[in-house]
């Protein structure tokens, strides 16, 4: 379920504070006209993502991915598989977390999400 923004950009780079992280974790956005190496992004968050592609990731491991739009320069980041589940034949969904984010990391990702961002992602009740 989603909730489109009437303003997307505004505020969301408060969002990459520390301090604003809460329990139940950061906002998580759709986004327009941004792409990753590795595969579909469903949803992009201050921590992580969550991706449809046509080849599992296993749990724990980690990789580089890059992230690329037409409006600014690509963001290359560590990111490090949470879960993975298969979705369909040659289909799987897995959520990514980002780690060893450095400052300059933060605000070039504030700036994509800034950019990109088309819908909050609400969360189900648990």
């Amino acid at each position: 379920m989603t909730r489109q923004l009437a303003n997307p950009a505004r505020g969301l780079a408060s969002l990459f504070s520390r301090s604003n992280v809460n329990t139940r974790g950061p906002l998580r956005f759709t986004t327009d006209n941004l792409d990753c190496s590795e595969g579909r992004i469903m949803d992009l968050s201050v921590t992580g993502m969550r991706l449809t592609r046509s080849r599992s990731w296993r749990p724990g491991e980690s990789r580089e991915v890059l992230l690329t739009s037409r409006a600014g320069l690509p963001v290359r980041l560590r990111a490090t598989c949470v879960w993975a589940r298969r979705t369909g034949p040659f289909r799987h969904t897995v959520g990514v977390a980002f780690t060893d984010l450095h400052r300059r990391d933060e605000i070039l990702l504030a700036g994509l999400v800034q950019r990109h961002a088309r819908s909050v992602v609400q969360r189900r009740a648990a």
